[in-house]
């Protein structure tokens, strides 16, 4: 859904005079809020009424009203509106976690384009001086057209503060200091599905990745090869895979 298409459905308001969030739908959960389903195309993300909430509240919007300061990204969960102590978000499918879950799995070319797109939207909160601090497949959403966007950022680190939330034990490098993210361990974290103790000991599960590049690029990712994940994003383009039509850019 497009910048403009958001905007247009939001300027209607019709859904303020009905919506009730005692009654609402939760479609997400998570340490800082709860997601709330307003309609078809839109969310609000509201958070624990107290102290600690309202911290969380208050980075979230500040960090997406950078965000959205300028250069519009696809890759990045859109702001529609602040309602009611509350962020008014667009709507998506799900997470990507839930979509590696479904009984049908991704092909190689779903799973590079999905890879790629994680790597624009990480790398476009990095330009704007941003450490997301809980990188992950729970991270990032799938929207209707297929394409993943990266969301939460109660808890991100701006320059000259500390993180509010840390990642998950699987995507947590051994040397991550909490409260301080950094480059290295948020590409470090694009790889999720590996066991941590494994890696201390210098055992990569890479047995299951058939394909030779991917797997070159992964262990790259565990062991500090690239300095940014516009590099990760360059070398995805060298993964050999069939072709297919190209897919829409998420707004298209």
């Amino acid at each position: 859904m497009s910048p403009v298409t958001i905007a247009k459905t939001a300027s209607k308001g019709g859904w303020k005079l009905w919506f009730d969030s005692y009654d609402a739908f939760s479609v997400g959960r998570g340490s800082s809020g709860t997601v709330l389903a307003i309609d078809d195309k839109l969310v609000i993300k509201t958070y624990v009424e107290d102290e600690e909430g309202e911290r969380d509240f208050r980075r979230e919007k500040a960090i997406y009203e950078i965000l959205q300061s300028g250069t519009f990204s696809p890759y990045i969960v859109k702001f529609v509106e602040e309602w009611e102590s509350g962020l008014v978000l667009e709507r998506l499918r799900g997470t990507l976690r839930s979509r590696l879950k479904e009984k049908v799995q991704p092909c190689l070319e779903d799973r590079t384009q999905w890879i790629r797109e994680a790597c624009n939207g990480l790398g476009f909160l990095h330009e704007n001086r941003i450490m997301h601090g809980d990188v992950g497949c729970h991270n990032f959403l799938v929207d209707y057209s297929g394409h993943v966007k990266l969301c939460d950022f109660a808890g991100s680190k701006r320059e000259g503060e500390l993180a509010r939330i840390c990642y998950e034990i699987r995507g947590q490098h051994p040397d991550y200091k909490i409260g301080n993210p950094t480059i290295e361990t948020e590409i470090f974290a694009l790889t999720d599905d590996f066991v941590r103790e494994m890696f201390r000991r210098g055992k990569l599960p890479l047995s299951e990745v058939k394909c030779a590049r991917m797997k070159s690029i992964i262990e790259e990712c565990w062991t500090e090869g690239y300095a940014s994940v516009s590099h990760v994003s360059q070398a995805l383009s060298s993964v050999p895979i069939r072709s297919k039509a190209s897919p829409r850019r998420p707004g298209d």
